[in-house]
């Protein structure tokens, strides 16, 4: 769900619990409350995986909760701002791409 590539967890071990992990694969953008209604509850990813069954309309008031909780156990949350989220989602899909191109010329 995200553009973020999870090799080793931050603790330095290769396995991480579930909730590092949710941390490492996924990615919140960052934007302002009024474009909660435009992106549905998908701008955050991670406080959705924790909490799946929390109504999208919930989720802004968990990322408070998701940052102490995540910085008292050294897990970083990455939210990246809305501009630049989009940026680096649309450069992944650039790369995807062209290694597609690549696979099917040979």
């Amino acid at each position: 769900h995200g553009t973020t590539d999870a090799i080793t967890a931050p603790n330095g071990n290769d396995e991480a619990g579930y909730y590092e992990w949710q941390a490492l694969s996924t990615m919140d953008v960052d934007c302002p409350k009024w474009m909660d209604w435009f992106h549905g509850g998908l701008q955050f990813q991670l406080e959705h995986h924790l909490f799946p069954r929390v109504p999208r309309w919930r989720l802004r008031e968990l990322c408070a909760l998701t940052d102490e909780i995540f910085a008292k156990y050294e897990i970083p949350v990455l939210r990246i701002p809305f501009v630049e989220s989009n940026i680096m989602m649309l450069n992944q899909l650039a790369d995807v791409g062209a290694k597609v191109v690549k696979e099917k010329a040979k």
